[in-house]
Parts: structure tokens; C-alpha cells; sequence
């Protein structure tokens, strides 16, 4: 595999056989690389086919904006939860997870705490998503130096219900379970 494009050393633009643009994942993957090197498929940790532009455009952009340091804890935890809930997530999780956490760390970092209404609600309907969501807090305390707030755990656990069903929308999933609520 060939590099296209580095979008940083974790994360780089190649193409497969079949000619298809794909995004490689892999610790180091680009460190001391440059656009028309050789990749070892040993350092190959995660492959995505680019199956639209509008998602192959996004995943670029948020993976040459966003530390790599938060892409790397992203990936562990959605490894994490896909062992752990034994479940395949959408390749949108990548996109969907990684600007929310690198976005809660901003407001972690300002102390700006955002309120979760339905906080008690994912918790009682989604029990086996938010604990893997609040063990995704402990991957970011220990790998990123930043402890989130509970309420994040919530907003993690729609992520997780989200890309397990095959939603992208976060707030379809939302109202859902406000409906739920309130028919209770």
C-alpha cells in the first residue's frame, strides 16, 4: 500500500487493490513517511473504505485536525466496546465519537459542563452502553489526563446505541428515548 496522504502519524490516505480510497489507522503508521512510501501492512491497525466523498471529506478533515493522541483513545475504546458489547459499530462511530470527545475535553478544559437531561433515562433503558461508555472515561482519564464528568458517559451510550443500530442520527435516538420517558 502506498501513501496518498498523511494526515498525521497515526493516520494516513491509501487505496486498496481494487482501486478503492481507503483511510489506514495504525500507531506510527506515517512517522518519518512521506506521500509515495511503502506502508508495512504490519503497523495496519484499522482500515476504512471511503464509500462516499462527504464521509471520506469529513473523516479527513476531523482526523487532520484532532490530536492524535484522542484518535488513538478513540480507537481503543470503540475496540473496547465492540469486544466488550460484542458488536459491530458503523465505520461513522470514527467520525461521530472522535468530534464529540475531542469537543468534551475543550469544554473539560474551560470547565464547561454540559447538561445531560437524559442522562437517568440512558442509564435505566441502555445499561450495557452507558457502562461501556463510562469505561470509555476511564480510557480518556488514563490515556488523555482529562477527567469528563458522568453526564458525558450519557452522551457516549447514544453514540454507541447509535452506530450499533446502524443510526447516524444521534437525535432520532434522542427522542426516542425521551418518547420512552415520557410514556413511563
Amino acid at each position: 500500500m502506498i501513501i496518498n496522504k498523511i494526515l498525521n502519524n497515526n493516520v494516513v490516505l491509501s487505496s486498496n487493490d481494487a482501486g478503492e480510497e481507503i483511510i489506514l489507522m495504525g500507531r506510527g503508521l506515517a512517522f518519518k513517511k512521506k506521500v509515495g512510501d511503502e506502508l508495512d501492512p504490519a503497523f495496519v491497525q484499522k482500515e476504512f473504505v471511503l464509500k462516499n466523498s462527504f464521509t471520506g471529506r469529513q473523516m479527513q478533515q476531523l482526523f487532520s485536525d484532532i490530536p492524535s493522541d484522542e484518535i488513538d483513545t478513540v480507537k481503543k475504546i470503540v475496540d473496547m466496546i465492540e469486544e466488550d458489547l460484542n458488536v459491530e459499530l458503523s465505520t461513522n462511530i470514527y467520525i461521530t465519537l472522535t468530534d464529540h470527545i475531542h469537543y468534551a475535553l475543550v469544554r473539560a478544559k474551560e470547565g464547561i459542563e454540559m447538561p445531560n437531561p437524559l442522562l437517568l433515562e440512558t442509564q435505566k433503558f441502555y445499561p450495557k452502553e452507558f457502562a461501556a461508555a463510562q469505561r470509555a472515561l476511564l480510557f480518556i482519564e488514563k490515556d488523555l489526563g482529562v477527567t469528563l464528568p458522568e453526564t458525558e458517559a450519557g452522551f457516549i451510550a447514544f453514540h454507541i446505541v447509535n452506530s450499533s443500530q446502524g443510526n447516524d442520527n444521534m437525535q432520532t435516538t434522542m427522542q426516542m428515548t425521551e418518547i420512552v420517558r415520557d410514556i413511563l
